[in-house]
């Protein structure tokens, strides 16, 4: 195996998944837009495109993982200088992965919160039309009749 060529096929690689982060991180951001914006029937489309990017990233980690495994075994047999380093450029791209992962793991974690809060507005609303359908009149139904419409 000539250097170059392993340094090209794991800069390929790295390259191919940073991609795949900023293609997560997209979707990411467009499905907070879709939230906010009040759009929700965009958002199975949106979870939908997730699934492909995700199994895209996943072969390119076993690629990777097969890679670097034959990488080894070429240098303990010799065929490869020992000095390679492999490390350096696995550190370089990781380094650059590490930021993106941290951008999408804020992403989805302001993306749960505003999933979790319509859900509570949504159980909030299908409580108080529940207790106007059923007669239910007390002074809590009153409280959650006035409270929704402050909501809505």
């Amino acid at each position: 195996m000539d250097e170059r060529l392993i340094t090209d096929e794991l800069e390929a690689i790295y390259e191919k998944r940073i991609q795949g982060y900023d293609n997560l991180i997209m979707l990411a951001e467009e499905q907070q837009s879709i939230l906010l914006a009040d759009r929700h029937k965009e958002l199975n489309d949106n979870i939908a495109k997730f699934d492909p990017l995700l199994m895209d990233l996943q072969r390119l980690d076993k690629r990777e993982t097969a890679f670097t495994e034959r990488i080894e075994q070429v240098q303990t047999e010799g065929k490869l200088p020992l000095n390679f380093d492999l490390d350096t450029l696995r550190l370089r791209f990781k380094k650059e992965l590490a930021k993106r992962v941290e951008r999408l793991r804020g992403l989805v974690e302001a993306n749960t919160r505003l999933l979790n809060n319509l859900m509570s507005f949504a159980n909030f609303t299908m409580d108080a039309i529940c207790r106007v359908a059923t007669g239910q009149s007390d002074a809590i139904s009153r409280n959650n009749s006035i409270l929704l419409d402050l909501k809505v």
